[in-house]
């Protein structure tokens, strides 16, 4: 049987640098009172994480001024140490001197951006099962 540590939190370091690799997570916010969750794609950008979703998003829920989080994980099978990383904060419309991807551009996605002042993380070690 495996084991599994305690979760460890991670630094304010190692939380951005899992955001610096990472191209994809979670946006959850609030609509209608319900919580929702959208995939979207992004990109860290100085003190801030650029998020790019779809334009026919509910963008009463998510507009200028309100609170969301974005998430991302590596719950690999492979890597014996799984973790998580979540930001959290008012999100703001990008202005234009940006350096997005070129791809975000083209795609003609609505692009948003999150600061880090609020960034939490976590990871889980599970180590293998010892041999008999």
């Amino acid at each position: 049987m495996s084991s599994v540590a305690a979760p460890r939190m991670l630094t304010r370091i190692d939380c951005l640098t899992h955001l610096e690799g990472a191209e994809t997570g979670l946006l959850m916010y609030s609509a209608h009172c319900l919580p929702r969750g959208q995939p979207i794609l992004l990109h860290l950008f100085g003190s801030s994480l650029h998020i790019a979703l779809s334009r026919d998003i509910d963008r009463n829920a998510i507009r200028e001024g309100n609170v969301v989080a974005v998430e991302i994980d590596d719950a690999s099978l492979s890597s014996p140490a799984t973790w998580s990383v979540t930001a959290t904060g008012v999100v703001c419309e990008t202005t234009g001197e940006t350096d997005l991807p070129s791809d975000w551009e083209t795609a003609g996605l609505c692009v948003l951006s999150l600061s880090l002042d609020q960034l939490v993380g976590y990871q889980l070690n599970i180590s293998e099962p010892d041999a008999p």
